[in-house]
């Protein structure tokens, strides 16, 4: 049977939404298992291909939520884990289901749901572990999610950083929902306000009959969760929109007016009121929730000209496992890999600089084809993302260009060397850079 994988941001009703699975008769749900978050591919191919089931088992046992062992949490000593294991072939997708699957079959029910918000974030490696994965997206307006996480000991307690991490999500898995394929999204007000008809549209795409248990979801919900997610306790409370719009009193006018800007393709996507029109676009490769939190002067001066921060999307690969994995001695291109990737990235920019990228992306430049898509995917936002220089002059209260010492000592958080990498086109005057597409993403 096809497993299912619950995803959505923090905050936006997937404890809820899981438990209301969960009640079903067919489908069984343990607490969160952050599988493809705390591991990595290198992790887990080593386990797959090492001595099986020990291999597995040293893996699964270093899993962690919230201090307590995951194993011990879906009901797992090390013997029973040993038979789970050896009686599967190895694989990725094994180590999983040795802790869903079998937590399902011990209540009886044939299917099983795996419910982390962030593999959001790793759809590609679930996909790839489990090829007839299906996976349900909760979305709420993401207003509501970024207050609501401030509550959350590992989010931040600046509204709008929140939204950033929000939109990071919607960004990276946006091609995968948008395309067609084995997935469901739903509103987390629609299921609160009419919970029968949203379940019953969420059966028909499951394959299974809608039972009317799925609204008597307390006790499911407390199997969901681990005595120090204190965060959780409201979805063992009965349903309640009490809480939906409780950011539009708590959150700063100016604060909600920037993130009506910012989150505004998202609002429209998802039918979400109050979306502010941009008169240009700031596209930005690499923001995430901690540099907005000390950035929040940028996205505010974004916000205060009308400017949209548009979030490009991430590489397809993360840089620093190539760091590590990258032996470049062989290809004399220098004693690490980090300082052979240091000099590829600094001549790109320098070639963005003079409007010359085509020499720099050349497979002559790239030992290995990795190392290309990096350089193809910092050559995606030519011409469309702002450059360092621009970034630095819309953050800084001068009306002139600000950089070096003159910037840090204009405004002590700004540092050109620790300002997050803005690429974008080279000048087409001198002292200007070149203005952002000013096309509104869909």
């Amino acid at each position: 049977m096809n497993p299912v994988f619950v995803v959505g941001s923090p905050r936006s009703g997937t404890t809820l939404l899981a438990a209301m699975l969960a009640s079903h008769p067919s489908f069984g749900c343990g607490p969160e298992t952050h599988f493809f978050v705390g591991t990595s591919a290198h992790q887990r191919q080593r386990a797959a291909g090492g001595e099986w089931p020990y291999s597995a088992m040293h893996l699964l046992s270093q899993l962690t939520l919230e201090g307590a062992s995951l194993t011990e949490l879906f009901g797992h000593d090390q013997e029973g884990l040993f038979r789970t294991l050896a009686a599967r072939p190895p694989s990725e997708g094994a180590m999983l289901e040795a802790l869903t699957a079998s937590f399902a079959a011990r209540l009886g029910k044939p299917r099983w749901i795996e419910k982390t918000p962030n593999h959001l974030l790793h759809i590609r490696e679930i996909v790839k572990a489990f090829p007839d994965a299906v996976f349900v997206r909760i979305m709420r307006d993401p207003r509501a999610s970024a207050h609501s996480m401030k509550a959350l000991p590992f989010a931040s307690q600046s509204f709008l950083a929140n939204c950033v991490r929000w939109m990071n999500g919607y960004v990276y898995s946006r091609p995968f929902f948008r395309a067609p394929g084995p997935h469901f999204t739903l509103r987390y007000e629609d299921l609160v306000a009419n919970p029968e008809a949203e379940l019953r549209r969420l059966c028909s795409f499951l394959g299974e009959p809608y039972d009317p248990a799925m609204l008597e979801h307390q006790h499911a919900a407390r199997l969901l969760q681990t005595p120090a997610e204190s965060w959780k306790l409201g979805s063992t409370q009965p349903l309640s929109a009490g809480g939906i719009d409780r950011w539009r009193s708590e959150v700063p006018p100016e604060e909600q007016d920037a993130a009506a800007l910012f989150l505004k393709p998202a609002l429209d996507e998802f039918g979400y009121p109050g979306g502010i029109e941009a008169s240009r676009l700031l596209p930005m490769l690499g923001l995430t929730g901690r540099i907005a939190d000390g950035r929040l002067d940028l996205l505010m001066a974004a916000a205060r000209s009308r400017t949209r921060v548009e979030l490009l999307p991430e590489p397809l690969m993360n840089v620093r496992p190539l760091f590590a994995s990258f032996d470049l001695r062989a290809h004399r291109c220098g004693r690490t890999a980090a300082s052979f990737m240091a000099r590829v990235c600094l001549a790109l920019l320098r070639g963005l600089a003079r409007g010359e990228t085509a020499r720099y992306l050349t497979p002559a430049m790239a030992p290995r084809r990795r190392i290309l898509n990096v350089l193809r995917w910092l050559a995606a936002g030519l011409g469309r993302a702002i450059t360092v220089h621009e970034a630095l002059q819309l953050a800084t209260p001068a009306t002139t260009s600000v950089t070096g010492k003159a910037a840090r000592s204009a405004n002590p958080k700004i540092d050109p060397r620790k300002v997050p990498i803005f690429t974008g086109g080279p000048p087409t005057t001198a002292g200007k850079s070149a203005s952002p597409t000013a096309t509104t993403s869909s």
